[in-house]
């Protein structure tokens, strides 16, 4: 099964860990390695990668080389190729673009991180066209990747190509400059004029204060810079402040009911979540949960501490998986249920 998913895998690794974006070293450099004297293994600016991130990503360029070579690839051969250099570049050039895209603002959603997994040509089925479970489950288990974590790294994908993409494409040059360079290039013009030299003229009148005077008086404008001032305008109509119709109830009523959204504090849950593979392990996990068994027991057990397993204060639009979302938000889940299990697009 593995190898047949070996297309998805490349080039879903190529998008989360590719080689460093060429822009960045532009812009921001790459850090030496007398600057990483602090905890972190690699840091960059504010964002600092510990030793076992950086391990990760080592171990994530190894498996994707050896699905390349159909196994015929170890880690040692990754460092005799200086992979481990490589992998610090790419940690570099990602930190960097994130950074830049916190200041500027940009934002990915939870909603459009969903709706690029469930559109995105790398999840589908061959056979079916469609969004493929199957596939997603198998790249998460290959490269080691939890579900908070893989979801962190398409968002930063996304938001580091929607900042290099308004780099790359730019903005349209405006008319008037576009309409000057064409002019500059293609127009011609024919100029004639007669030179008078000084004996031809004749010498000049002397300049008396008077003569001097009197130009300036004639010509001042053009002697005086013009005045310039800043003033805020209110300007006040009477049909602004006219009396308007009453509003009647029913009116308010239809105007509420139309803008409720507005008027609402969305609902917040906190609530713990385990992914598990098998739905017999998943049905034994509730029926512990029921019989008194602590949920960070049941974490443990499944290669998480309670911490990643919380999800604290989130909104149902914040839930990458609709079948989770309405799951935790139905109405009857009320506090310290249990729910489940969900079959949803994670598992």
């Amino acid at each position: 099964m593995a190898k047949n998913k070996t297309g998805p895998l490349r080039t879903i690794l190529l998008l989360l860990i590719g080689a460093p974006l060429i822009v960045s070293f532009i812009a921001w450099g790459v850090p030496e390695m007398r600057q990483m004297t602090r905890s972190d293994a690699v840091r960059i600016g504010a964002k600092g990668y510990s030793a076992l991130e950086v391990k990760r990503e080592f171990d994530r360029y190894v498996t994707n080389r050896r699905n390349q070579q159909d196994g015929n690839f170890s880690a040692e051969q990754a460092l005799a190729e200086g992979a481990q250099d490589q992998i610090v570049d790419s940690l570099a050039t990602q930190s960097a673009l994130d950074q830049e895209a916190m200041k500027m603002g940009l934002v990915i959603t939870r909603p459009m991180v969903s709706n690029y997994l469930q559109t995105s040509d790398q999840f589908k089925s061959p056979a079916t066209g469609k969004f493929d479970n199957e596939t997603l489950d198998l790249i998460l288990r290959e490269y080691g990747f939890s579900i908070r974590e893989f979801e962190e790294r398409i968002r930063s994908e996304m938001l580091r190509q929607q900042l290099l993409g308004g780099v790359a494409r730019g903005g349209p040059a405006s008319s008037a400059m576009v309409n000057g360079l064409i002019a500059r290039e293609i127009e011609a013009r024919e100029v004639s004029y007669v030179t008078i030299s000084e004996e031809a003229a004749g010498p000049a009148p002397a300049a008396t204060p008077d003569a001097v005077k009197a130009y300036y008086e004639k010509n001042k404008s053009q002697f005086m810079a013009p005045e310039y001032r800043t003033f805020t305008a209110v300007v006040l109509k009477n049909e602004d402040y006219a009396d308007q119709n009453e509003a009647t109830d029913d009116k308010l009523l239809e105007v509420y009911n139309a803008n409720k959204a507005k008027y609402e504090t969305p609902e917040r849950r906190t609530f713990y979540q385990i992914t598990i593979e098998k739905e017999a392990d998943a049905d034994a996990a509730i029926k512990a949960l029921k019989d008194g068994r602590p949920f960070e027991s049941i974490a443990i057990e499944n290669g998480q501490n309670l911490a990643q397993v919380t999800r604290t204060d989130v909104l149902k639009s914040d839930i990458v998986d609709p079948a989770v979302g309405n799951a935790v938000f139905d109405a009857s889940a009320g506090a310290g249920a249990v729910i489940g299990p969900v079959k949803g697009v994670f598992g």
